[in-house]
């Protein structure tokens, strides 16, 4: 009777597992109690640790995730007790795959728009997502520490630091505080370098281009001014990819890699000639 009743629970056991219809998403902390694969309606569970993606599965991650946003498709995750739990005493080394340097703009909900769970995404926010002495410490961090196997430079449309710089390079002036002027300078370059090559193009232009341009010129400045990152992007150890999100379509479109391929070549040239 044992042994019935012992097949009896396997049998059991066996068809809970393989009658989830729930469909299937991906990422990496949340499993379904069912069924054990990442399905949209999660339940109870808490994260499971599973291996780092390589580069282009965490780019894939990425853009399912804001493909799920577009689409209204998030994730439902049940907070319970047992998942706050776990994120107090978790690593967050053992689940993040990707760091993201973004602008601090209250409109641009980085976790949000990538429909990642606790612990998935390292962001780092500053206005006009640009790299200074603290946010180039941040992104080392992320990537050695957190161990992402990416870093993702994302710009947005509709940026007010971009915004306030266009303007005050096209004679437009606005008053604004001594520690904003410092902290948009890096920003100056890139909207001069666009005017530049745009002559005739109006004000709204001259803005999406540069935000476009200011997040290529992250990207250098990280490689430039990190040696570290540098060398693990050169190995392909690491990659550092940009992304501008549409705040009128709620779409992330990302660069090529080869954009960042092209900036490691350019810093190179600098080097041989100095």
């Amino acid at each position: 009777m044992k042994k019935i009743l012992s097949w009896m629970m396997v049998g059991a056991t066996a068809a809970l597992l393989t009658s989830c219809t729930q469909p299937q998403t991906e990422g990496i902390l949340c499993a379904c109690p069912k069924c054990g694969h990442n399905c949209e309606v999660l339940g109870d569970t808490i994260p499971v640790k599973k291996a780092k993606p390589s580069i282009a599965d965490a780019i894939r991650l990425l853009k399912a995730g804001n493909q799920r946003y577009l689409t209204n498709h998030p994730r439902q995750v049940h907070m319970n007790k047992a998942y706050i739990d776990f994120i107090k005493k978790a690593n967050q080394g053992d689940f993040a795959y990707a760091t993201i340097i973004s602008c601090a703009d209250s409109r641009v909900p980085v976790e949000r728009i990538f429909d990642a769970c606790f612990m998935e995404l390292f962001v780092i926010r500053v206005a006009g997502n640009v790299f200074q002495s603290a946010e180039l410490g941040s992104a080392e961090y992320g990537l050695f520490h957190v161990n992402t196997p990416v870093l993702v430079v994302l710009g947005h449309t509709e940026c007010g630091a971009v915004s306030a710089v266009v303007d005050e390079c096209t004679g437009h002036h606005h008053d604004v505080e001594r520690n904003v002027l410092k902290m948009i300078e890096p920003i100056k370059d890139p909207a001069k370098k666009v005017i530049k090559a745009n002559p005739n193009a109006d004000t709204a232009t001259l803005k999406r281009l540069t935000v476009e341009e200011n997040v290529r010129a992250g990207i250098r400045e990280l490689l430039k001014e990190s040696d570290d990152v540098r060398r693990a992007v050169e190995k392909g150890d690491r990659a550092v990819v940009g992304a501008v999100y549409d705040m009128d379509t709620d779409e992330v479109k990302f660069m090529d890699l080869s954009v960042t391929e092209e900036i490691l070549k350019s810093i190179a040239n600098d080097k041989d000639n100095d």
